[in-house]
């Protein structure tokens, strides 16, 4: 057997299904012009040494244009699982943006804007919500807190991405482990976000004692408008 034969043919495969990926987003991006969301967001926040449990809640409205370009409108908040409302809404919204509620400035793998930014490598197969997909890795150029490292699933279908599992590129010194999930669904042809799950452990030494807390996060999306391109091919 030509192993070296073998091994090209398989690379000029994974090639292809990376480029396939990029053809489907440019695709997505001329047929959409932008969309509407409801999103539903949940933040825990556990002292794991004084037992305390911290929860924040907010349901909003998220109208994206663009990939920086959205605007939010909170239409309601709550703490500890009751409703709050007026100046308490406002200042619960504002900590919650604080703590990551609004993450733009990410830069996302599987965008034709951020290719470039990225190395693809083809890992395997995998099933994911019914659909048989690649697993891709992904590992950033520059590896700073803007960029993530992770893998993604693929389906072989449409080369639709399905699932993102990540964590930053480069994480602050006090997170201990952290674990990031972006899964996706199908909305009038496309394969949009439905939920984003974090898990983070923080360990920090204050004088002669440590601080353990465990952060976990949840935003689920729905009930989408889509904005067609008349034009999109």
């Amino acid at each position: 057997m030509n192993w070296a034969l073998l091994f090209f043919l398989f690379s000029i495969a994974d090639r292809a299904v990376i480029e396939s990926v990029f053809v489907r987003q440019a695709e997505i991006g001329r047929r959409l012009a932008g969309v509407n969301y409801r999103a539903e967001f949940k933040y825990i926040e556990t002292d794991i040494l004084k037992g305390t449990i911290k929860r924040l809640g907010c349901i909003r409205r998220v109208i994206m244009t663009g990939y920086d370009e959205q605007t939010e409108v909170f239409l309601s908040a709550t703490v500890d699982g009751r409703e709050v409302d007026g100046e308490k809404m406002r200042q619960v919204c504002q900590e919650l943006k604080r703590k990551g509620l609004i993450a733009r400035k990410s830069r996302m793998p599987f965008l034709v804007a951020t290719r470039d930014e990225y190395e693809y490598e083809v890992y395997g197969v995998a099933e994911i919500q019914g659909e048989s997909c690649r697993v891709i890795k992904f590992f950033p150029k520059r590896a700073d807190n803007l960029h993530l490292r992770g893998k993604g699933y693929v389906s072989l279908k449409g080369y639709d991405v399905v699932r993102l599992e990540f964590v930053p590129a480069r994480l602050p010194f006090v997170v201990r482990e952290a674990r990031m999930v972006l899964d996706y669904k199908p909305v009038q042809g496309f394969w949009l976000p439905s939920r984003f799950a974090m898990w983070m452990g923080l360990r920090v030494k204050v004088f002669k004692e440590f601080w353990h807390q465990r952060l976990e996060i949840e935003d689920v999306y729905d009930d989408y408008q889509l904005y067609l391109n008349r034009d999109g091919a």
